[in-house]
């Protein structure tokens, strides 16, 4: 969604049901927020990221954050592409 400022904001909202534990809930958020630090500052878009119903988030398991750091940058890639697009309209 775009914004009035200058600049993007970012959020995820992660339940207890996909990551299990505080430990691990907080995992996720610092890695979204530290992947998420430079794609939206010159966008001027909100995000708000929902994993999809059933997903299990586990730091201990590798293949759950590469995949975790690849769903995300394609995300930003998709977001990039429509900024661009509304640009040029």
């Amino acid at each position: 969604m775009q914004n009035k400022i200058a600049h993007g904001r970012c959020a995820i909202l992660l339940s207890s049901k996909c990551t299990k534990g505080s430990v691990n809930r907080n995992y996720w958020r610092r890695k979204f927020y530290d992947i998420s630090l430079f794609p939206l500052n010159n966008l001027s878009f909100d995000v708000v990221l929902v994993p999809k119903k059933g997903t299990i988030l586990d730091y201990k398991n590798n293949e759950h954050i590469i995949e975790f750091e690849k769903n995300i940058q394609f995300l930003y890639r998709k977001i990039q592409e429509e900024y661009n697009s509304k640009i040029k309209k």
